[in-house]
């Protein structure tokens, strides 16, 4: 499922969830970087003017030459969803960035309303803007334009983090492994996009 338009926030939304909420509208106006031809059947794509798909945005690392292209969620995987059997710190994988000490702390928040439940961690949820849109199913609809606010606890206080949906990619020699081609976190097969959405956020 796909969620076409962002639900009208409820008194119980967080303001920074609704900041975003408008956020999203305007980039639907044009506005913010504006939109682009979609590809593998969505219509249009938001791709993040600030957070672009270069070697600036990886920035300098071991991990930096091995990256080869930045490909839409759909193009890694069109059978992708947020959240598949639940969360748990299984889900979690690390890529070719080191960054085992951040990867390790979101398995902790998938652990930490049980394993094995096939249920997303409330902790989980509560760190995805759309999970506020009121009910249990509408916690795995994926955006039709590729547009997801992830919430980081920042300086004392909550804000949401606007992520496009385009990740990095190894050399296609790897699309058929388990990470599916995809450099940094991963899930097995990429079934999830949920914890690459984590990973992305917190380095934007």
């Amino acid at each position: 499922a796909r969620l076409a338009n962002d639900e009208e926030p409820d008194e119980k939304s967080p303001e920074d969830v609704i900041n975003a909420r408008e956020f999203i509208q305007e980039i639907r106006q044009g506005n913010h970087g504006g939109l682009h031809q979609g590809l593998y059947d969505r219509e249009e794509q938001w791709i993040d003017p600030e957070f672009p798909h270069d070697d600036n945005t990886i920035g300098y690392c071991e991990a930096r030459p091995l990256v080869k292209s930045w490909r839409p969620a759909a193009g890694i995987n069109q059978d992708m969803h947020m959240f598949y059997d639940g969360t748990d710190p299984d889900d979690v994988h690390q890529g070719v960035l080191h960054d085992g000490w951040l990867l390790s702390a979101i398995q902790i928040l998938a652990a930490s309303g049980g394993v094995g439940d096939e249920e997303v961690d409330p902790l989980i949820k509560n760190l995805f803007m759309h999970c506020f849109a009121g009910t249990a199913a509408e916690a795995n609809i994926l955006s039709d334009i590729g547009v997801y606010g992830v919430r980081l606890h920042k300086n004392g206080a909550w804000e949401t983090i606007l992520v496009d949906d385009y990740f990095p990619c190894l050399d296609d020699e790897y699309k058929e492994t388990k990470c599916c081609g995809v450099a940094f976190a991963y899930t097995p097969s990429m079934e999830e996009m949920w914890v690459r959405l984590l990973e992305k956020a917190f380095a934007k």
